[in-house]
């Protein structure tokens, strides 16, 4: 089966507005999450940041980057759901990062 993708049971959504000096740690934090986890990260992006898009678009297979035609903070998340097609999603902030404790087990 090697070769062959798992299909992802869920989606970390990021609505990001801030520019990518500001968001790169949560966004890389949470792509190191679902790429260990065959997860999708779906980043909705209205920040204009050129240097972000440029970065994000085609890094990864677990990344969806997307730029909401609805530039408002609720056209940025609404775009970002509209893409999730995971069971699962979870909705975090693009200030917010993950962290992963190795003595301890995940937390569900």
């Amino acid at each position: 089966m090697s070769g062959l993708r798992q299909v992802s049971m869920f989606s970390i959504l990021i609505p990001s507005n801030r520019p990518l000096d500001a968001a790169l740690r949560s966004l890389d934090s949470a792509l190191q999450y679902v790429e260990k986890r065959n997860g999708l990260l779906i980043v909705s992006d209205n920040s204009g940041d050129a240097r972000k898009q440029k970065a994000l678009l085609g890094c990864s297979p677990n990344l969806v980057y997307t730029v909401p035609d609805d530039m408002s903070a609720q056209g940025n998340l609404l775009n970002a759901l509209e893409r999730a097609t995971t069971d699962f999603v979870m909705v975090m902030g693009d200030d917010d990062e993950i962290y992963e404790t190795p003595d301890q087990p995940p937390f569900d």
